[in-house]
């Protein structure tokens, strides 16, 4: 990638990562007994995502101009598509609920890297949604949001 894109992708990285700690603290707390609440996940993944964003600008502000032989593709678009995924999925975490959020970030996410199989892509976001949810309230003893309260 261009330095002026990793440059610019760490500024952005970094501004989701302060909103999913914001919107993390402000998720409900835990349930009488418990530790982990619904807002572990978001604030750890907030937490990696500006760790990372600060690696990701520093290395770039390291990285020397050399010129390379052939320049590489931007994705412009299906970092932009990414991006907006992950402000949508803060917003609509506590209300829509974990699952089904999750699952609509991943399919979208899967699809904007890669157009693949459809059906694989919706197995593998069903899997992995359920599948962590699972984890997290049942083995862990969490709680997460994870259903909206109209279904």
């Amino acid at each position: 990638m261009s330095h002026r894109f990793d440059f610019v992708a760490s500024l952005i990285f970094l501004a989701l990562g302060i909103l999913f700690v914001m919107g993390a603290r402000d998720m409900a707390g835990a349930v009488y007994g418990s530790s982990i609440t619904s807002g572990t996940f978001p604030l750890v993944f907030g937490w990696a995502l500006l760790g990372l964003s600060a690696l990701l600008m520093i290395e770039t502000l390291k990285k020397t101009a050399a010129a390379k032989k052939e320049p590489e593709p931007l994705f412009y678009k299906r970092f932009a598509v990414i991006a907006l995924a992950c402000f949508f999925y803060v917003l609509l975490l506590e209300p829509i609920g974990y699952v089904i959020t999750t699952f609509l970030f991943l399919v979208v996410c899967f699809q904007a890297m890669e157009r693949g199989s459809i059906v694989k892509t919706l197995l593998i976001a069903a899997g992995f949604s359920l599948g962590i949810y699972l984890l997290f309230v049942v083995l862990l003893k969490g709680s997460l949001p994870a259903w909206p309260s109209f279904i």
